[in-house]
């Protein structure tokens, strides 16, 4: 579970000048997505660390996607088929 917070971490702090804040929002997104799934098959293992880092996770998730709350559904899909693109 901690590698999924380290590399949210990472690519929060390492934005290169190619990756533009949407595609950071969506790939902090997919790993928090990536985490609730593990976290959810290994429900009877988790730990009180484990549910931790997934608050960590979804705070990551709210930073690094906060000025994109408003925007409608069509932009979206507009700004996340630019970030498959390059």
């Amino acid at each position: 579970m901690g590698k999924y917070f380290f590399l949210v971490m990472l690519g929060l702090a390492a934005c290169e000048s190619s990756v533009t804040p949407f595609c950071e929002c969506i790939n902090t997104s997919e790993v928090l997505n990536n985490a609730q799934i593990e976290f959810m098959e290994k429900i009877d293992e988790t730990t009180t660390l484990d549910s931790k880092e997934m608050i960590k996770l979804r705070e990551a998730k709210k930073l690094a996607c906060k000025e994109f709350e408003s925007i409608s559904g069509e932009e979206a899909l507009e700004l996340k088929k630019a970030c498959e693109d390059s």
